[in-house]
């Protein structure tokens, strides 16, 4: 198993949780703490982020902290564990498949950039942080708009 995988399957921790969630802190809890059958866990970088966005700003929901990255913060705190593993776009609309080695991902104005080596055409593609849905296998990390899978690009990253 590789250490980011484990790293994303134990996120958030407790310590987490308690520290930067800010849990049963009342406003300043993050608004992106769910809990599930099996805990705690962060749907920051998930298709409920815009609804929990949307639920704060009608004032519809107690906890409103945006408190840390959430998945995404793991990911590029880790991100050298990760360059120069394959890294494949995948698009249904048109239909594209294409495969390459990842050189870097970078964070800028509240959009992720997937940056790789192709062998063809240029397939970097930027994924808007807001609309961002991460899945994560213990063989792959994906990105992609939530909601809209290959229809709207995707790009999977190897572990």
């Amino acid at each position: 198993m590789s250490k980011i995988f484990a790293l994303l399957q134990e996120f958030p921790t407790e310590e987490h949780v308690q520290g930067i969630c800010k849990f049963q802190q009342g406003e300043a809890t993050c608004r992106y703490l769910a809990l599930n059958p099996e805990g705690l866990h962060c749907v920051k970088a998930s298709i409920l982020r815009e609804t929990l966005d949307e639920r704060v700003k009608d004032g519809d929901i107690r906890s409103r902290g945006d408190n840390c990255d959430g998945p995404l913060g793991v990911i590029i705190a880790n991100k050298p564990e990760l360059v120069g593993n394959s890294v494949k776009y995948t698009e249904s609309m048109p239909s594209i498949s294409e495969t390459g080695t990842l050189r870097d991902i970078l964070v800028e104005s509240n959009m992720v950039h997937v940056v790789g080596d192709w062998p063809g055409d240029n397939y970097d593609r930027w994924f808007n942080e807001e609309y961002l849905e991460i899945t994560v296998s213990p063989s792959a990390i994906t990105f992609g708009a939530a909601g809209l899978g290959a229809f709207a690009g995707q790009m999977t990253i190897y572990l």
